[in-house]
């Protein structure tokens, strides 16, 4: 649903940011739309910091959950490596210990990195990075664990952790308004193939939209699929290098957060509202799908952009695909049988229309989508959203955790709440 100067908005100052939310889709019908889009996001932890945490007000710690070898795909990687950050990483698999060791040591010029080996759990997280030494207040969190990142993110904030910035693994096939989390339990045994590569990881977008919100945080971006990474070495006699390079193209999905009080105080603006996080939702998951390079993964497109799409292109029939349960997907091996579940990001369309028969002009291209979310978020359609949510996640479930398993989850609606930025 657009929005306008007449909702209230106000406009970030031309810069980083303005870029970034038009880009994103979060200024939507508040500005012209210009004559094309952009992908992949443009953000960053230094770009975060830099932008609203005053620099009296840094204390150049990180934490990163899911450290995996310390520096692939890894967005906490640049502080340590361009900022001299010192920082906790944690990691439970200990076939990166080697390589994770090997990358962080040239880089602990403070002596201020540390390793907590051991996978984490959502009660115990908080006292441990605490343990550990980490500020109440760290400048950056990630969390990358391919599954209970929900969990872990509620069990450090419930500590008194708050960290300023923060980026946590999305699930990119869980639209809005559905609300699904994996809970945490001591009998959860995580398999990557088995149920991550079968769409059982971490959390929807509006799960996190909602937890952070209510604990004062605001939405930055939307970041589904990137183009490159850093890659840093030291080499003897010539110090640190640091390269950006080209990388896997559709394998990471992550949103960014910053504390809303920054975002005010160093902006005036206040926290993007529902309707901006749903249409950044699907105007990035557009962008994501019909990215060229990403061809391999999307294959039902017709479109496919180098990283800019016009007005037209957005406009054009469209139709969404999802990622782990479709490319990724792990199939039925010897001695099992189930039926794969439907992409969720097209079984909405049903939902909706079955909410609103009578849906009339829904719009073109992905702004279509963002109308079904919107519609099946109404309050009225509260009842039928939820059990579009529960179902969903029980179809997503039911090939990934074995009938004695607990792997217990939180899947409900968002009941759309017109909170607009003024």
């Amino acid at each position: 649903m657009p929005l306008s100067a007449a909702d209230g908005v106000v406009l970030p100052s031309p810069g980083w940011l303005r870029e970034l939310w038009s880009a994103q889709g979060i200024l939507e019908g508040a500005i012209p739309s210009g004559s094309h889009g952009i992908w992949p996001a443009n953000v960053s932890f230094a770009q975060i910091i830099d932008e609203f945490v005053p620099a009296a007000s840094r204390d150049h710690f990180v934490v990163n959950l899911g450290a995996n070898d310390g520096s692939r795909h890894d967005p906490s990687f640049p502080l340590i490596a361009e900022r001299s950050y010192g920082g906790i990483f944690v990691e439970g698999d200990p076939s990166f210990k080697k390589r994770l060791f090997n990358n962080l040591r040239e880089f602990n010029t403070t002596g201020n990195l540390k390793v907590s080996w051991g996978f984490a759990s959502a009660s115990t997280i908080g006292p441990r990075l605490l343990g550990l030494g980490c500020p109440r207040t760290p400048d950056a969190l990630k969390i990358d664990v391919d599954g209970l990142d929900a969990a872990l993110l509620e069990g450090i904030l419930l500590s008194g952790i708050a960290p300023k910035a923060i980026v946590v693994e999305v699930n990119p096939d869980i639209p809005p308004p559905i609300r699904m989390s994996q809970l945490y339990h001591d009998g959860f045994t995580f398999e990557f193939q088995r149920k991550h590569l079968r769409g059982w990881l971490g959390a929807s977008a509006d799960a996190y939209y909602t937890m952070l919100d209510s604990a004062g945080y605001a939405l930055v971006a939307f970041e589904l699929g990137t183009a490159e990474h850093l890659q840093c070495q030291h080499r003897r006699g010539k110090g640190q290098m640091c390269k950006r390079k080209k990388t896997c193209s559709h394998c990471e999905n992550n949103m960014w957060f910053v504390r809303a009080e920054l975002l005010k105080a160093a902006t005036g603006l206040m926290p993007p509202s529902w309707l901006q996080m749903n249409n950044a939702f699907w105007r990035q998951t557009f962008a994501f799908n019909t990215y060229s390079s990403n061809a391999v993964a999307f294959t039902h497109q017709t479109l496919h952009h180098e990283g800019a799409f016009s007005k037209a292109d957005e406009e054009g029939a469209y139709t969404p695909e999802c990622y782990s349960l479709g490319f990724q997907y792990y199939p039925a091996q010897p001695g099992e049988s189930f039926k794969k579940p439907d992409c969720p990001l097209q079984s909405l369309r049903a939902a909706a229309e079955a909410a609103a028969p009578n849906l009339g002009d829904a719009g073109a291209g992905w702004r279509r989508w963002a109308k079904y979310s919107h519609v099946l978020a109404r309050p009225a359609n509260t009842a039928r959203a939820d059990e579009f949510a529960k179902t969903t996640a029980d179809a997503i479930k039911a090939p990934a955790c074995r009938p004695d398993e607990m792997c217990p989850y939180n899947a409900s609606a968002n009941v759309y709440r017109r909170r607009l930025p003024h």
